[in-house]
């Protein structure tokens, strides 16, 4: 089945199961608000300003030929101001111009628009001076610049015996 003909399929059936072929809505009254194709499933999002706050989802299994109907009903939107995300996005990093990990300990580190796993030291002959260590780099002098968070690492994984 080709994406287009999973969205025909996708739109008739909700206009055969949830509308029961109402003339009133059409195909063209249906729209698609996302859709993939992954993993042997084709899956898409849909809705229609005829059927109040609802969301369709159509899910296409290749392998067995099925295809199945979801409806959901939006419950609220509420709106998350930007202040806000940019918080929730930096919950649990400190700056390291306000706080420096431990020496020694091993930290996550984001520098470089990625995330390394690193610890942070002291030069013997200057305290002041620092250097941040991982597996395949040191960072020295000016280049400690480049560090623009950290956090500690969660605490390794117990079996429970």
């Amino acid at each position: 089945m080709t994406t287009y003909e999973f969205e025909v399929a996708a739109k008739n059936a909700v206009l055969d199961k949830y509308f029961n072929g109402n003339s009133d809505v059409s195909i063209a009254d249906i729209h698609v608000v996302w859709m993939a194709h992954i993993l042997g499933y084709k899956k898409c999002l849909l809705m229609t300003p005829h059927a109040d706050d609802m969301y369709f989802e159509v899910t296409y299994n290749l392998k067995t030929n099925e295809m199945y109907l979801d409806l959901y009903q939006k419950q609220l939107n509420i709106l998350i101001e930007s202040d806000d995300i940019h918080t929730r996005v930096k919950a649990g990093w400190i700056d390291p111009s306000e706080q420096l990990p431990e020496e020694g300990k091993y930290v996550l580190v984001y520098l470089y628009n990625n995330y390394y796993i690193g610890y942070m030291d002291r030069e013997k002959s200057n305290p002041d001076n620092i250097e941040w260590n991982f597996e395949d780099f040191t960072l020295l002098g000016e280049e400690t610049e480049a560090v623009r968070a950290w956090m500690p690492l969660p605490e390794a994984y117990k079996e429970n015996n």
